[in-house]
C-alpha cells in the first residue's frame, strides 16, 4: 500500500471478520480517500481497511491538521473493537529535531470532540501532546478526538513515547505509558487524576505517566453477581456485584414486586419466599449494540433448620467426662433425618460426625467451645451451627490459708482459711492446740520459737478427699521497755538524765512529753524548758518488730533571771575583775557595752565571757559605761536591759 512519496505502516489489526486494518503517515496529499468516510483532507495520517486476502480496498481515508508535507503524530497504538469501531493513539512534535530539510509538524490542528470524559483529556493543544482518536465503522463518523499532556512552552519539553508502551483491548480501552513532565516540575505540571498512587514530579528529567481510557464505544457485556450466596432464609439480604463493560446505564430488576434500581452495585432484601430470576440490563447508546442482559437467581424459602445442643459434665475427676445431647430442630422436608449431617468439635483437637456422640473425655480442666455443625442442603440456612462454651472444673479439694509468718508473743495471730470445695476443715497449731473452726479465728502463742501449723480440708466426696498444708510461723521475743532519770527531785535549771534498763530491745525512741523532737539514743539528757510535770515514754523495739512501750513522769523546775553588776575594778587583785552577765535559764545572751562617745568597746554572747576593762589591749579609762543586754530564756521567753556600769580601780 502507499503512494509515490513517503508512506509508513505503524500498527495492524484484525477485526472479529478477519479483516485487515492498517494505520500509518503518508506525505504529499494523494493517499486515497474512498467515498463515505469521515477524513481531513490533504491530512499525512492515514487508516486503510482490506478483506482477509489484501485483495479489496474496503475503505481508505487520512486524518490530521489537513497538511500534507508534515505529520502530525508518530501512531503508538491501535485496536479495532468488537463492533469494528477504530481507535488510534500517537503523540505529535519533534522533540526540537530536524528530519532531514523539513520539520516534523505537531498536533495542532487536529479534529476534536466534545469531551464527554472528564479530565485530565482537553480539547486544546500546545502542539506536543499526545492524541486520542476513536472513528466508528468503516470510519463513517468521527466518535472521539482529544489531548492529553501539559501546557509547555517548548518542543524539547514535549509528551512522547520511545517505544511501544501502549495497549489497546477489544472493549474500548487503552493503556498508556507516556514519557511525561520533561524537564521537572519548573518546565508546567502534567494532569494526573484525584487518588492516584502518584501525582507529583519525581525526576527532573523526564517521568514516566500512566493512563487508563475507557471509550466505551465498544458493545456492552453484562455481568453480574450476588453474595454473600444466592440461596438464604427470609429475610434475605443480598449485595450484588456488577462488573459489567462498556455500560453507561444499568437497570436492575428483582422480580419480587418491589421496584427496579438503577444503582450500579445496590443492596437489596427479598422478604418472602420463592426463586427470583434478578435481571440486570446495562446500556450504552454510543455503542453498535446498545444494551445487554444478564440474570441472577436468588433462591428463598422457609426450610429453617436450627443446631442446638446440652451437656452435662458426668465426671469432674480425671478424666473429666462429659455427655452431650442434640436439642437440634430438623428440617420439615421428607427425608430430612438421612439427609442431615451432623459434625461435633469438642474444642480439644477432636471431632465427631453423628447426631448424638458418646460419653466424650477431657484430658484436662479449662474452657473449651464446642461447637455443632448442622448440615441439610434442603435447607435455607445451610449450614447452620452453634458454639457453647464448656468449662471443667476439677472436683477437688484444695487446702490454702493466710496468716502472718511471724508475731510476738502475747499478740494474737488471725488464721483465714482459703480451702476450696472444702465441707469442713481441722487445724494443728503447733503448740498442742487445735481447731476445727472454718471461719478466720485468733489464736496467742504464750512462748518464743518456731510452730507448725497444720492446715486439712477435707471434702468426703471430691476426688482426693483431703488435702493438707503446712507453714511454720515464728514467735518473737518480747522487749520489756524500763528506765531511770536523775535527778528524780528537779533542780532548778538542770537537764535530766535519762538511764535505759529495757531488755531483749534494739531500738529506742523517747517521747518527753514536752512537744521536743524524737530523741533515739539509748540514754538520752533533755533539758526542759519550762517547769512541770512530763509524762515520758519510751518505746523500746527488737529487730524482729516486738514492741513495747514505758511511760513515767518526770518533774522540772525551771527560774530564770537576768542582771549586770554596777560597776567592777580590773585592778588585778582577783576580786570583780570580770564584768560577767548573772542569771539563770539562760538560752541566748547578747551584751554591748559602749564608752561615752557612743564607741562599742566590747560584746559578747557567752555568759562565761566577760569584759576585762580593756579595748583594743588596752586598759580603759575610770568612767561610766553604757549596755545592752538582751536574752532569751529556756522557758521561751526574752527581755532586754540597758544601763551604766562604772569602771573602778
Amino acid at each position: 500500500i502507499g503512494t509515490s512519496d513517503y508512506d509508513q505502516v505503524y500498527g495492524v489489526q484484525v477485526d472479529l471478520e478477519n479483516n485487515v486494518y492498517a494505520v500509518g503517515q503518508t506525505l504529499g496529499g494523494s493517499f486515497p480517500v474512498t467515498s463515505g468516510v469521515y477524513s481531513n483532507a490533504g491530512s499525512s495520517q492515514f487508516i486503510i481497511k482490506m478483506d482477509s486476502l489484501l485483495a479489496t480496498d474496503i475503505f481508505s481515508t487520512v486524518f490530521g491538521s489537513g497538511t500534507s508535507t508534515t505529520t502530525n503524530i508518530s501512531p503508538v497504538a491501535f485496536l479495532v473493537d468488537t463492533c469494528q469501531n477504530i481507535y488510534v493513539s500517537g503523540w505529535g512534535g519533534n522533540l526540537g529535531f530536524t528530519v532531514g530539510t523539513s520539520t516534523v509538524g505537531t498536533t495542532t490542528g487536529m479534529p476534536v470532540t466534545p469531551l464527554t470524559i472528564t479530565a485530565p483529556l482537553k480539547s486544546t493543544t500546545d502542539g506536543w501532546d499526545f492524541y486520542f482518536m476513536a472513528l466508528s465503522k468503516n470510519a463513517t463518523s468521527l466518535l472521539f478526538g482529544a489531548f492529553l499532556g501539559r501546557n509547555s512552552t517548548s518542543a524539547i519539553y514535549g509528551e512522547h513515547v520511545d517505544g511501544g508502551t501502549s495497549r489497546f483491548d477489544r472493549r474500548g480501552i487503552v493503556y498508556q505509558g507516556i514519557c511525561a513532565n520533561c524537564g521537572g516540575a519548573a518546565s508546567g505540571a502534567f494532569p494526573t487524576t484525584s487518588g492516584s498512587w502518584a501525582t507529583t514530579v519525581g525526576s527532573s528529567n523526564c517521568n514516566e505517566a500512566a493512563l487508563k481510557i475507557a471509550f466505551q464505544l465498544g458493545a456492552p457485556a453484562a455481568v453480574a453477581s450476588g453474595s454473600p450466596n444466592a440461596r438464604g432464609c427470609p429475610p434475605l439480604t443480598v449485595q450484588f456485584t456488577n462488573t459489567s463493560t462498556n455500560a453507561i446505564s444499568f437497570l436492575w430488576d428483582f422480580k419480587d414486586g418491589t421496584p427496579t434500581d438503577t444503582a450500579f452495585q445496590p443492596k437489596h432484601t427479598f422478604t418472602k419466599a420463592g426463586v427470583f430470576n434478578v435481571q440486570l440490563v446495562v446500556y450504552n447508546p454510543n455503542a453498535c449494540k446498545e444494551r445487554d442482559t444478564t440474570h441472577v437467581t436468588i433462591s428463598v424459602d422457609s426450610n429453617r433448620v436450627k443446631s442446638d445442643f446440652s451437656f452435662t459434665v458426668t465426671d469432674s475427676c480425671y478424666p473429666y467426662k462429659v455427655a452431650f445431647v442434640n436439642n437440634s430442630i430438623l428440617s420439615p422436608l421428607p427425608g430430612s433425618a438421612t439427609r442431615t449431617v451432623f459434625t461435633w468439635k469438642f474444642g480439644d483437637g477432636t471431632t465427631f460426625v453423628g447426631a448424638n456422640p458418646p460419653l466424650h473425655s477431657y484430658a484436662n480442666q479449662g474452657t473449651y467451645s464446642v461447637t455443632l455443625i448442622m448440615r441439610d442442603t434442603a435447607a435455607c440456612n445451610f449450614p447452620d451451627s452453634v458454639t457453647k462454651v464448656l468449662t471443667i472444673h476439677s472436683n477437688l479439694v484444695k487446702a490454702q490459708f493466710k496468716s502472718p509468718d511471724t508475731t510476738c508473743i502475747n499478740d494474737s495471730l488471725s488464721f483465714i482459711n482459703q480451702s476450696t470445695n472444702a465441707t469442713n476443715v481441722k487445724w494443728y497449731l503447733g503448740d498442742g492446740d487445735s481447731s476445727t473452726l472454718s471461719t478466720p479465728f485468733l489464736h496467742k502463742y504464750s512462748g518464743p520459737g518456731s510452730y507448725q501449723v497444720v492446715f486439712i480440708a477435707i471434702n468426703p466426696i471430691s476426688c482426693n478427699q483431703r488435702d493438707t498444708v503446712r507453714k511454720t510461723i515464728r514467735i518473737n521475743k518480747q522487749p520489756t521497755a524500763d528506765f531511770d532519770f536523775a535527778p528524780i527531785i528537779p533542780v532548778s535549771n538542770t537537764p535530766v538524765t535519762f538511764t535505759n534498763t529495757s531488755v531483749n530491745a534494739d531500738i529506742y525512741s523517747w517521747n518527753f512529753g514536752d512537744g521536743s523532737l524524737t530523741s533515739y539514743l539509748k540514754d538520752p539528757v533533755h533539758l526542759f524548758r519550762k517547769t512541770g510535770s512530763f509524762n515520758v515514754c519510751l518505746t523500746a523495739t527488737s529487730y524482729d518488730g516486738c514492741i513495747d512501750i514505758k511511760c513515767k513522769k518526770v518533774d522540772a523546775d525551771i527560774h530564770t533571771a537576768l542582771d549586770l553588776p554596777t560597776g567592777f575594778s580590773p585592778n588585778g587583785d582577783g576580786h570583780n575583775d570580770i564584768l560577767k552577765v548573772r542569771g539563770g535559764g539562760i538560752e541566748t545572751m547578747d551584751l554591748k557595752i559602749f564608752n561615752r562617745w557612743g564607741e562599742k568597746v566590747f560584746e559578747t554572747t557567752d555568759q562565761d565571757v566577760g569584759w576585762d576593762g580593756r579595748y583594743n589591749g588596752k586598759m580603759q579609762e575610770v568612767d561610766a559605761y553604757g549596755y545592752v543586754l538582751t536574752a532569751t530564756f529556756i522557758d521561751g521567753s526574752s527581755t532586754t536591759k540597758k544601763g551604766n556600769v562604772t569602771l573602778l580601780r
